[in-house]
């Protein structure tokens, strides 16, 4: 029986594939605000080609409506966690858009949202009304 487990157990190891977990500190949004270097108001385009890195970030390509903080032009490659592809896309097909607090990191040679999911919010059509309202 037990001989019978180790096989099993070696099947199952060498037919995994490599796979990355993440888990992110929570930070306050001033800090957030601190170490972006950009942050932008638009959409990804989840049909064009991703570019890879050394961390757990794909670059896509990122429609950039507004810009709040330092310059970027109409697309950008931005950073997206490679395990919130399906529910951000999902999110944009409702209408959803994305505000991104994106830095420069060691591991992509794009901008990535700071500390993943801290630098990725959620923006509603109604919202980006407060957005504006509260800029001026």
């Amino acid at each position: 029986m037990r001989k019978v487990f180790f096989i099993l157990f070696a099947l199952l190891l060498a037919g995994s594939s490599p796979s990355f977990a993440s888990k992110w500190i929570e930070l306050n949004p001033e800090k957030v605000k601190f170490r972006s270097q950009v942050i932008v108001l638009g959409t990804y385009n989840f049909k064009s080609k991703q570019k890879s890195s050394k961390g757990i970030f794909y670059g896509r390509q990122f429609q950039v409506e507004k810009v709040y903080k330092g310059e970027a032009g109409e697309i950008i490659t931005a950073g997206i966690d490679s395990h919130d592809n399906g529910w951000a896309e999902e999110f944009q097909q409702e209408g959803g858009k994305f505000l991104l607090f994106l830095e420069k990191t060691k591991e992509a040679r794009f901008l990535v949202p700071v500390a993943g999911p801290n630098g990725m919010v959620q923006v509603q059509a109604y919202q980006e009304m407060r957005i504006f309202m509260d800029r001026y």
